[in-house]
């Protein structure tokens, strides 16, 4: 029973220790090149949020203005300098894909599921099929919402590491 307990405990101790070594390790590599170059005030990134023009990135404090486009690409070339950051922006570029995908097909199953209600009279169309699909369709469109959720915070943790390595 003694040894169990011994070897538990060794196994719990070197599936935990190699944590709290490296717990204050530094998480970021050195930041060189254009970077080491750059102020905060010009280098540093925000994402604003518009009400009917999407999301965009302002570059500096007075900088210019670039939109995300479809996939959110433009996040990992800005933030290129950071591998951390990379490594978000690329989590983000894949999640706001996805999501923009479901919500066009989602958006056009809805459509196509209501819009056939009512054209015909005399066609036996059945509703329950169509509320079927409108409730397919729209579920689809909210995991395509909650995507682009996700990939609007994983955009958002690259430009903090991204701006966490600009120094001051």
């Amino acid at each position: 029973m003694r040894r169990r307990a011994i070897a538990f405990v060794f196994f719990l101790l070197t599936a935990v220790l190699p944590d709290f070594v490296t717990a204050q390790a530094p998480t970021m590599a050195p930041v060189g090149g254009a970077l080491a170059q750059c102020t905060y005030d010009r280098c540093a990134l925000r994402l604003d949020r518009k009400l009917f023009g999407g999301e965009t990135i302002r570059v500096g404090l007075d900088g210019e203005e670039v939109r995300l486009g479809f996939s959110g690409g433009v996040v990992t070339d800005l933030v290129a300098a950071v591998p951390d950051a990379v490594r978000e922006a690329e989590q983000g570029m894949r999640k706001r894909t996805r999501g923009n995908i479901a919500v066009l097909i989602g958006s056009l199953i809805v459509t196509a599921a209501f819009s056939t209600l009512g054209t015909d009279p005399s066609a036996e169309f059945d509703l329950g099929r169509a509320l079927l699909l409108g409730a397919g369709g729209s579920a689809v469109t909210i995991y395509g919402g909650v995507q682009a959720t996700r990939a609007s915070q994983a955009f958002s943790r690259a430009i903090w590491q991204y701006n966490r390595a600009i120094p001051r």
